[in-house]
């Protein structure tokens, strides 16, 4: 299970991510015994702002981990980009966007409850870990010793110290666009919170995602990093 995902698994990373989120909702919803419905479902005050903190965290990676990047490195299906970047977040932990990704997802997965929030966390991890794993082979066999040293010295998924990084961006405006999808459901989860209503969430991560595919259609890639 944890060897390196298929080219497949690679290339649909994202359709992958955006198409589980049905799946879990409607698992998630029956495993917690949720009210409501299963795409609508009602939700504790401690679970929400349990979902707000996760999502915040992760869409703070995201952007921060974005502004290191160009557009073409964001959007591309092939890990081969022909720089090592390691300025930044990205001199803390090798692959911030995608935890990121695992906490978003697994905070908008909180709603319903914590358990569905660690199936989600547990889900995503191991699939991510696969990519990972595949980017790992292609970039070493690209970058040669620069990168053999880089995956010594930066940790894969969680930094064990703080340690002294090359200066880099950490946030840029356009990291909002390249990022919709999940500042969207950052959006989504203050207006449910407020409203009171989980109803919120998927609309506003529908339009965030909208935007993020915009903003990479006219960056000339065809999918967004997941």
């Amino acid at each position: 299970m944890l060897g390196r995902a298929y080219s497949w698994e690679y290339d649909w990373k994202f359709l992958i991510l955006v198409m589980s989120q049905l799946g879990f909702a409607f698992f998630a919803f029956h495993l917690t015994g949720a009210r409501g419905t299963w795409l609508v479902p009602e939700f504790a005050v401690a679970d929400a702002w349990l979902a707000f903190t996760l999502i915040s965290i992760g869409v703070a990676l995201r952007l921060a981990g974005t502004a290191a990047l160009s557009s073409d490195i964001m959007a591309s299906t092939s890990p081969e980009t022909g720089t090592l970047v390691s300025a930044g977040l990205f001199g803390l932990v090798r692959n911030p966007l995608y935890l990121g990704t695992i906490l978003v997802m697994s905070g908008a997965g909180a709603f319903p409850g914590w358990h569905s929030a660690l199936l989600i966390a547990a889900f995503h991890w191991l699939r991510y870990d696969r990519v990972v794993r595949h980017e790992e082979e292609l970039l070493e066999a690209q970058l040669g010793q620069a990168y053999r040293r880089y995956l010594i010295t930066v940790p894969r998924w969680l930094a064990n110290r703080l340690r002294p990084v090359t200066s880099g961006r950490w946030f840029n405006l356009s990291s909002i666009p390249a990022n919709g999808m999940f500042v969207g459901i950052w959006l989504g989860a203050i207006a449910a919170i407020g409203a009171g209503s989980f109803g919120w969430l998927p609309i506003f991560e529908i339009a965030g995602g909208a935007t993020m595919a915009l903003w990479f259609s006219w960056s000339g890639r065809r999918v967004p990093a997941g």
